[in-house]
């Protein structure tokens, strides 16, 4: 792993907060990105939960990863997130999965646009 972050490779451990995913990751491996699993942001991205999610974000601010949080599929979420200050935010409110030439197609459209939400 040292060798591919020698030659500027990024490392993420993905699926946070599912299964086997542990704290001690963050410490054992020279990772650059955290990815929360989807599970996580169903169960406790609301506004009743939402500190929850600060935590765990503190947490990996603290070992100075970028946070990706996955399976974003309402507005609601996003904006939790925004407030929240996760840096790169994925899921169906987006687009659903898409081969090159729907990614190139869909680049310069505004799908955060609150009227295109609802």
């Amino acid at each position: 792993m040292n060798k591919l972050k020698s030659i500027g490779t990024k490392i993420a451990i993905d699926d946070f907060g599912s299964e086997y995913t542990s704290i001690q990751y963050l410490k054992m491996f020279p990772v650059d990105i955290i990815k929360f699993d989807k599970a996580l942001i169903y169960e406790y991205l609301n506004e009743d939960n939402k500190q929850v999610v600060n935590c765990l974000f503190m947490l990996a601010n603290e070992f100075k990863l970028d946070i990706v949080s996955e399976g974003v599929e309402t507005y609601e979420q996003y904006e939790i997130l925004k407030e929240l200050n996760c840096q790169f935010i994925q899921g169906y409110l987006f687009s659903k999965p898409l081969e090159k030439e729907g990614i190139e197609s869909i680049i310069n459209i505004n799908y955060l646009s609150k009227n295109k939400l609802e």
